[in-house]
């Protein structure tokens, strides 16, 4: 655990920013070691149908994160009462979201990637990869729940350890179920899926270790509206700040999608490549919203502000 409240700001953030980058590297390097194992057990095809439906799990579940932040800022201010009800509701409200976007994909996923241009060819691929994914969107957000929650508290470190190991298992169950076992590009789904659960039960074992003054009581499960709404709208202004990036994306795969397979495939791995060099903008402008948070609630703008300055 590391306190962001205290010391030099522009050494606190780079600090706390380092195991961000590097948990950020290794999501993009076994997303990568995905195309790669995807492509040469499978083909081209694969690839592409991968890439045809990218950036439509990202855009549902985009509306999970900013929760953290709440957690960050009473957590500053040593209130453990609402810093406990904010992780509560965090976990309502996540599986709330989680529950509605997988019913409503459901019914609406065939339509959309219709809407996108999804080529002939790969179109049972890209559904059955995208369909796995968003069925079970619910491990993705609960990972990303406790990995927020363990950062808010200014541990950075843990949450990659964690992803690391994810990382590896990913691999080696990609090998199996692809090479081994032929499931196809659904594969890669579900070694996606079971990864993020065993990162999932990690950090809850550790957090019940570690920090168990951030599991909440029964009775904080009983949140008021106030509290849902300072909760949704936090993660939803951050989605939305996300969204605007994947609306032009998905805009940009209905034009891709419409060259064909081999251009979508080769699009897939350009982004990819793209997404690594743009790793060290997102981890600063993460650890600096969890930053500012602590500090606010430790009635420090100043430092705040600072803090921001460094980051820049």
């Amino acid at each position: 655990m590391k306190e962001l409240t205290s010391g030099n700001p522009a050494k606190v953030i780079f600090a706390f920013s380092v195991p961000i980058i590097i948990g950020n590297l290794f999501q993009q390097l076994y997303s990568m070691i995905d195309t790669i194992i995807v492509g040469r057990t499978i083909g081209v095809d694969a690839i592409a149908a991968l890439g045809s439906t990218s950036y439509i799990s990202t855009l549902m579940s985009g509306l999970t994160n900013g929760f953290s932040i709440i957690t960050a800022r009473h957590y500053g201010a040593g209130d453990n009462v609402k810093m406990r009800r904010s992780v509560a509701g965090t976990i309502i409200i996540g599986l709330a979201v989680s529950a509605v976007l997988t019913v409503a994909s459901i019914f609406f996923i065939k339509p959309f990637m219709h809407l996108l241009n999804t080529p002939a060819d790969i179109f049972d691929e890209a559904y059955s990869y995208i369909s796995v994914t968003l069925f079970f969107m619910v491990t993705a957000m609960l990972y990303n729940m406790s990995a927020g929650v363990l950062r808010a508290v200014g541990d950075s470190i843990t949450p990659l350890v964690f992803l690391i190991i994810s990382s590896a298992m990913n691999v080696g169950l990609d090998i199996l179920f692809i090479a081994k076992f032929g499931m196809g590009v659904s594969g890669a789904a579900y070694a996606t899926i079971i990864s993020q659960a065993v990162s999932f039960i990690l950090c809850c074992i550790y957090i019940v270790i570690r920090f168990p003054y951030l599991i909440p009581k029964p009775e904080e499960f009983k949140i008021t509206w106030e509290e849902v709404w300072e909760l949704f709208s936090m993660g939803l202004s951050l989605a939305l700040m996300f969204s605007l990036v994947e609306i032009g994306s998905l805009i940009l795969q209905r034009a891709i999608n419409d060259f064909g397979t081999k251009t979508i495939a080769a699009h897939t791995a350009a982004r990819k490549i793209s997404s690594i060099l743009m790793l060290p903008y997102t981890a600063f402008g993460s650890a600096c919203a969890t930053y500012c948070s602590q500090n606010i609630g430790a009635n420090r703008p100043d430092r705040a502000g600072k803090g921001i300055k460094s980051s820049i």
